[in-house]
């Protein structure tokens, strides 16, 4: 079982609430086929039902499917560039943006068994 802090949850949460976006990647590195289609319902349903796991913080028993939606929940994060963002407007410190990639490359140390690449973490 792998358990997240609240910050590591929210972290894939402001990700998981993108699900166009996450259909997206899904949808264009698994399966070709379906690139460019609208999102269907059942991943809708999939990533709502994720997104309680999630908030519950201990994660088990996923699907492949819920596996790869979480690590583009890390792969496909924004959050390292809204903390630049933040940096630049001067609403935080410099030590904000590493801050937060080290919040994911500790998510994605936390999924990496799942995966038989490594877990891209962006940095801006």
């Amino acid at each position: 079982m792998i358990t997240l802090t609240k910050a590591q949850s929210d972290a894939i949460i402001h990700r998981l609430d993108v699900i166009d976006a996450l259909w997206d990647c899904y949808s264009g590195e698994h399966l070709a086929d379906l690139e460019g289609c609208e999102t269907p319902t059942w991943f809708y349903r999939l990533c709502v039902n994720l997104e309680s796991k999630v908030r519950s913080r201990k994660l088990n028993d996923l699907t492949i499917e819920e596996k790869r939606i979480l690590i583009d929940c890390v792969s496909g994060s924004t959050l390292v560039g809204i903390a630049i963002d933040a940096v630049e407007d001067g609403l935080k410190s410099p030590a904000y943006i590493t801050q937060t990639h080290n919040m994911l490359r500790r998510i994605a140390d936390k999924f990496s068994s799942w995966d038989k690449e490594p877990i891209f973490v962006p940095r801006c």
